[in-house]
């Protein structure tokens, strides 16, 4: 289903890539040279992550957070709503609203990084992938009932969840090959209108297999259709008619 009013305000696709991978510095360089017509701007960061070593023994201290640093680059363009990030070991590529459809720009940005990627590193096959959605509703109705807009129907989230206002629920569960999904759910009040509300839907979808890099489409796409199908069985008729549905289109995604 393909909606006028799409409530997309970011996706992403991230590639993760074995702690085995080579590496070196001159690699961000090299991918440039492959993106630039596309991303002119380049922007150098820092990827930080934490590992946190839990001591069993109550009585002795916990060991401190360990904190690791890598560079990263950032290779963008229309006031970075289009976004490539390289660094060692993870690729990503995000789109921010609004939303260029999946067959229309989305799936290609991905390809075309991924098939940059391998002729820079030759690195052939990816640990892990990520395809992730963060739709945004806001709503000025009052009272507002969660179950007038998401699907609390049993399916996905709980119908106890239907009279809430104000509520941040997850749920995940296993899919085939090796997959995993997830949605989240979170109820906020406005920025500037303490009276209004809104609802964040974070949907993901995550391969835990490895996966070849020159073959790479099909299993993207497949995982795009179970996001399709998770937003679909997550909203209600009656968020479908505030989205405004048009005519459809095969694959389409709002």
């Amino acid at each position: 289903m393909k909606y006028k009013n799409p409530s997309i305000i970011e996706a992403l696709c991230e590639f993760t890539f074995a702690l085995e991978t080579a590496w070196d510095s001159t690699i961000f360089g090299r991918f440039y040279e492959q993106v630039r017509n596309e991303f002119p701007q380049r922007e150098e960061g820092e990827l930080v992550t934490t590992s946190l070593c839990l001591n069993l023994q109550a009585a002795q201290t916990p060991a401190a957070p360990q904190l690791t640093r890598s560079p990263r680059m950032a290779f963008s363009r229309d006031g970075r709503t289009r976004l490539i990030q390289v660094s060692q070991r993870l690729l990503s590529v995000n789109v921010l609203a609004p939303y260029p459809g999946w067959d229309e720009e989305f799936r290609k940005m991905i390809l075309d990084a991924i098939d940059a990627y391998r002729r820079v590193t030759g690195i052939s096959e990816a640990a892990r992938v990520v395809l992730r959605y963060l739709d945004r509703f806001d709503f000025d109705d009052q009272p507002f009932r969660l179950g007038d807009w998401v699907n609390c129907d049993g399916g996905l989230f709980p119908r106890e969840l239907a009279e809430q206002s104000l509520m941040a629920y997850q749920i995940g569960h296993p899919l085939s090959h090796g997959e995993h999904f997830a949605m989240t759910a979170v109820t906020g009040t406005g920025e500037n209108n303490p009276a209004a509300c809104n609802v964040i839907l974070d949907t993901q979808i995550i391969g835990a297999l490895p996966i070849k890099l020159d073959a790479v489409s099909a299993p993207l796409d497949a995982m795009h259709r179970q996001i399709i199908q998770a937003f679909e069985r997550s909203i209600t008729d009656k968020m479908r008619g505030r989205l405004e549905p048009m005519s459809q289109k095969h694959g389409d995604r709002p």
